[in-house]
């Protein structure tokens, strides 16, 4: 035996009895690869974030869009109901303003509600109550 160093094949098998010795390789780290897929990586990441802003301001613009459709048939509606509220009140103003009514209701209150001293009193109540019937009839 001697103190040389034996060299031994990469390639030897361990059935032959010999130590497999393997060789690492150091290989250098292809600089404009890593750069192209950090900068491929960066593009995709502002991508994925341009798209969720798009649709971030998408939605934004939806929801005003419905605010205001929704702002025009709260408009619309309150109109109809004002519109509702001054014909109601026109019909009520057409009954404070009878003279029939307001002689009945003045006699009433005179004679502190007693229906029998107010003269005539049948005929008016019946007027009355016929005027009250064809004016909620009209309304």
């Amino acid at each position: 035996m001697t103190d040389e160093p034996q060299e031994t094949d990469a390639g030897q098998d361990s059935a032959d009895g010999g130590d497999v010795q393997q060789v690492k390789i150091k290989r250098g780290v292809n600089k404009v690869v890593l750069a192209a897929g950090i900068l491929l990586f960066a593009v995709a990441a502002g991508g994925v974030f341009a798209v969720f802003e798009f649709i971030k301001g998408e939605r934004q613009r939806d929801f005003q869009s419905w605010q205001v459709r929704l702002g025009i048939v709260a408009y619309s509606r309150a109109a109809a109901v004002e519109e509702w509220i001054d014909a109601e009140f026109a019909v009520m103003r057409e009954l404070a303003e009878n003279a029939s009514l307001q002689l009945y209701m003045t006699e009433l209150a005179l004679f502190e509600g007693d229906r029998s001293l107010i003269d005539d009193e049948p005929e008016q109540a019946t007027y009355l109550r016929n005027l009250l019937t064809a004016t909620a009839d009209r309304s």
